[in-house]
């Protein structure tokens, strides 16, 4: 799947010739403004409607704006970091899951040696 600066989104078919593209949809490019944009509890933002509006009417399109390559959809995950503070959870976890074991077993030699002496 390719998408081009002017928002046209193509995809080629398998054993397509790679120089072929077939057009798939196009996206809507608006500018929405930065005061009338909310955060939703998903992470996507949506306009707020106005007064009087029950929902948000849809922004007009705005043909003079471009898409810059690769900058549409960015992760704010890094995979290897994910995967490396994962590990070092389980990791954490484990020395934990030791050191009560540990304790436990402490408390019931303790305790066998309390008894003896009693």
């Amino acid at each position: 799947m390719t998408i081009a600066a002017d928002g046209s989104i193509s995809v080629l078919e398998p054993g397509q010739n790679p120089d072929a593209v077939a057009p798939l949809a196009r996206l809507k490019m608006v500018v929405p403004g930065n005061d009338n944009l909310v955060r939703g509890e998903d992470g996507l933002f949506r306009r707020v409607p106005a007064e009087g509006e029950d929902v948000a009417a849809p922004l007009p399109a705005d043909d003079t704006r471009r898409l810059v390559p690769g900058a549409l959809e960015g992760s704010n995950v890094t995979p290897t970091d994910a995967m490396i503070s994962m590990i070092d959870s389980a990791r954490r976890y484990d020395m934990h899951m030791k050191v009560i074991e540990s304790a436990d077993e402490n408390e019931q030699r303790a305790n066998s040696l309390l008894s003896l002496t009693s």
